[in-house]
């Protein structure tokens, strides 16, 4: 055979590198050819040259579905893993607001005693923090309008009192 006008050697003859894909004549299984032109400019004894090679299309194919394979196989552990990482985020994010949530409803309930647990120190733990600020202050108010309402009461009682019994009897 002559392998001086392939087309991969034509297309190498004008610089880089020529490819082309047929059916070799000698063993007939499709084959795919590279060629690439080598320039000898520093010998002149030797001439300029073609390297060419050839590889069967089987092969490739073979190779290009292992990639395939291995890009989804990579393609899908990363997705479950970015679900994973998602879930356990949210999870984070999540479990301290519902916790926030709870106490903020027991607390509109009227149990002042109620606090929210404060573990990290993010923009959640500042909510938690005056959420236990308000209800401690709550529970201060409360107090006091009680002690409030009791010296009311008594300071009532007296007047009634003093209105019911003379003074000078």
């Amino acid at each position: 055979q002559n392998h001086s006008q392939p087309p991969e050697i034509l297309a190498a003859q004008g610089g880089g590198v020529g490819l082309a894909t047929r059916r070799s004549a000698t063993t007939q299984e499709e084959f795919q050819y590279a060629a690439r032109m080598i320039h000898r400019s520093n010998d002149p004894k030797l001439a300029n040259g073609f390297v060419r090679v050839a590889e069967g299309l089987a092969d490739i194919r073979a190779v290009a579905s292992r990639v395939r394979v291995t890009i989804w196989t990579i393609g899908l552990c990363a997705i479950i893993l970015i679900l994973f990482l998602s879930m356990r985020v949210a999870r984070s994010i999540t479990k301290p607001i519902l916790a926030i949530a709870t106490t903020a409803q027991a607390i509109r309930d009227g149990d002042l005693r109620q606090r929210v647990a404060v573990s990290t120190n993010d923009e959640i733990a500042s909510l938690a923090t005056s959420i236990n600020e308000m209800a401690e202050h709550l529970g201060n108010d409360i107090e006091r309008l009680t002690k409030l309402e009791h010296v009311l009461s008594q300071f009532l009682g007296n007047v009634s009192h003093e209105l019911r019994t003379p003074i000078f009897s």
